[in-house]
């Protein structure tokens, strides 16, 4: 069995597979604990009430950050700051008594959608996520691209200001939005928002395009529902010149399971490591 974990800025989502190739049941979603400690111990717990149905094999899961693979830790967090440089890694696996697997958020939610969901049956698929931040991922032929460290296509520099550089996650996140309005994204109804942020979103969108080449674009996240995806093509065609046209955009299908989906795939593929 596998033990599946997303832990995201704002919520934390678990859930389990025993046939290594579905998820089962309803996911539990719970808000992410600030303290790190915390964080543990709800992994820990959610993993013990899945653990009656079977052994757990194998952990796997998503975490809002960029990630050092060779010490299992956050490097940076900037949704999560008191999980940054702890080794999560080594203290999940002690606590657990299980190989631990851990993916950026975005990137597994993406790889969810490209073999389960969105962006079934394209070779490259661009994925964004637009929530607490923005970020993303090219799946590329069913895996995770190859990379130095990580996709961070939500702190592309859109502009400049007085010296200081304006990221795309600053303006049409939802912590930005936050910043800069004072209110929650849940909590703003006025139109003309939404169609701000559709327009800023766009331009993060068409940079992503000309430097992914994909046959897909599939955007997730909590306020994708927020955006009209009609006026963000028309932005993007009007942004894009240099192409004949530009690929399909979608929204994610997966809903919020997208990066259970994407750690039950990196669970997969290293139990058939340790087959062969």
């Amino acid at each position: 069995m596998y033990f599946l974990f997303d832990v995201g800025g704002t919520h934390t989502r678990i859930g389990f597979s025993r046939d290594g190739t579905t998820l089962e049941g309803d996911s539990t979603i719970i808000q992410t604990p600030r303290r790190y400690e915390d964080g543990i111990a709800l992994l820990v717990d959610g993993a013990k009430k899945y653990a009656a149905l079977g052994q757990i094999q194998i952990t796997a899961g998503g975490l809002p950050g960029v990630i050092d693979q060779i010490q299992g830790t956050l490097v940076r967090a900037p949704h999560l700051e008191g999980w940054a440089g702890k080794p999560f890694v080594a203290d999940l696996s002690a606590a657990l008594g299980t190989k631990v697997l851990v993916e950026n958020d975005a990137a597994l939610a993406g790889l969810g959608e490209a073999i389960h969901g969105a962006g079934k049956s394209n070779t490259i698929v661009a994925y964004l996520t637009i929530s607490t931040g923005v970020g993303g991922v090219r799946i590329v032929n069913g895996a995770i691209d190859a990379h130095r460290i990580g996709f961070e296509p939500g702190h592309q520099i859109i502009a400049h200001h007085d010296q200081s550089y304006i990221t795309l996650e600053s303006l049409v996140s939802g912590s930005g939005i936050e910043r800069r309005l004072g209110k929650k994204p849940e909590d703003i109804v006025d139109p003309a928002v939404w169609q701000e942020v559709t327009a800023k979103f766009a331009i993060g969108v068409a940079n992503t395009i000309l430097l992914w080449a994909p046959d897909i674009v599939v955007i997730g996240g909590a306020l994708k529902d927020r955006l009209s995806l009609t006026t963000l093509e028309q932005h993007i065609g009007q942004i894009i010149s240099v192409l004949p046209t530009f690929p399909k955009i979608t929204l994610a299908s997966l809903k919020s399971a997208g990066g259970l989906y994407g750690a039950l795939e990196i669970a997969r593929g290293e139990a058939s490591k340790e087959i062969n």
